[in-house]
């Protein structure tokens, strides 16, 4: 295996830290998927650039075996008929704007490195090349298959198609997001919805004629009130308004207003559950005959953990156990690409990059004592990967 050189792999991470990857920035994200293409491709491996009209910078496909014909006619080829042994994810996208960078370049502070972006995930990419310089020798006749796309932290919604294809094609998968701050793996994350509403009442002088209004904001109150009821944090499931808005002058009964809700769940017939309670609450949405229209999606579907993922959480331990690296399993409301992995049914573990917290934020951090004990959990976890297979 080759050897591995912390010194080397920081200024590299510097590198990419100080580039602005923001979901929007397609220049920006352009540069982190050409820094990644030609190192794959000078460990002999195959790129493939996955694009979308409206998002000129790329999503990558990168793999061990033999490309699809027409890999470079730039129509977004995949071999169909291929089957992978591991799917590797990772996103190139951060949630900082243009400038980000420059305010904030990459910095070390004792046993921290610092960063938009460093932890989440721009770390855990860089990672997951070495981890694969550092098996690809060794790896016989395992197919493997990375994706790293460009808009995870917008949802997801070019490439989650892409994920669910690879998916399911693929015996399991891995997502290389930072460990959480415990230096915890995720092996199950809820599902997410998002919950819209709209309510339509009368305007009137609220000092004159109140009795001649429809307050939609007295309407959105009660809803507010009824949906929380809801929630049953003892089967996962939760469901917070965090965004409410309405009226616009302090004199006038509101006749608009309009909220945001976060729904959270392992069992997606909760969704169904809540549903339900919605649809009745719209034909009797409350105060004065006030009228609500709602839309409720579903965003991510759950990484619910499975007796395949118990078989792939028992591998990662056995790795663990043979680097030395010590963790706990965790199970989180947060969402990632591994959820609609997951929806393909093969099992899923994520959180295999390296340990970082502040996530999102100006105080996001990487503990750089994380890095080399993490690369080589994975390694150890996708050698372990025949035996895997072949019990399958």
């Amino acid at each position: 295996m080759a050897s591995f050189s912390l010194d080397k792999y920081l200024e590299e991470l510097k590198q990419l830290v100080n580039i602005d990857s923001g979901s929007k920035d397609p220049e920006g994200l352009s540069k982190i998927a050409g820094f990644f293409e030609e190192k794959y491709k000078n460990l002999g491996w195959n790129v493939e650039r996955h694009t979308a009209a409206d998002k000129p910078a790329p999503c990558l496909v990168i793999t061990n075996t033999p490309a699809a014909k027409g890999n470079q006619t730039g129509e977004n080829p995949i071999n169909a008929e291929k089957q992978y042994d591991v799917l590797l994810l990772g996103h190139m996208d951060t949630v900082f704007d243009r400038g980000e960078a420059e305010k904030r370049p990459f910095r070390i502070e004792g046993n921290k490195a610092m960063g938009p972006g460093v932890a989440d995930m721009k770390s855990g990419l860089l990672s997951l090349y070495y981890i694969i310089e550092g098996v690809r020798d060794n790896l016989g006749d395992l197919s493997v298959c990375i994706l790293l796309n460009n808009d995870e932290e917008t949802g997801s919604a070019f490439s989650k198609s892409l994920i669910r294809e690879l998916a399911a094609r693929s015996r399991c998968a891995f997502g290389m997001e930072p460990a959480r701050e415990n230096g915890s793996l995720v092996f199950e994350r809820k599902g997410i919805a998002d919950l819209r509403v709209e309510f339509f009442g009368r305007a009137a002088h609220a000092g004159v004629e109140p009795e001649k209004g429809i307050n939609a904001i007295e309407a959105m109150g009660h809803w507010i009130v009824e949906l929380h009821k809801l929630s049953k944090p003892e089967v996962g499931t939760t469901l917070n308004v965090c965004i409410a808005s309405g009226g616009n002058k302090s004199n006038v009964i509101p006749d608009y207003a309009s909220m945001r809700a976060d729904l959270r769940f392992f069992d997606s017939s909760e969704v169904d559950r809540i549903r339900g309670k919605i649809e009745e609450m719209r034909r009797n949405p409350g105060p004065r005959d006030a009228r609500a229209e709602y839309s409720l999606t579903i965003n991510r579907p759950p990484m619910k953990a499975t007796e395949k993922t118990r078989k792939l959480q028992e591998l990662v331990e056995k790795a663990a156990e043979a680097t030395g690296v010590s963790f706990e399993w965790t199970s989180t409301g947060g969402g990632s690409d591994g959820n609609f992995a997951a929806e393909a049914g093969i099992p899923v573990i994520d959180g295999m990059g390296p340990v970082g917290g502040g996530f999102h934020g100006q105080q996001e951090y990487l503990l750089i004592d994380s890095v080399e004990p993490r690369i080589n959990l994975v390694k150890d976890v996708i050698l372990r990967l025949k035996q895997y297979r072949e019990n399958q």
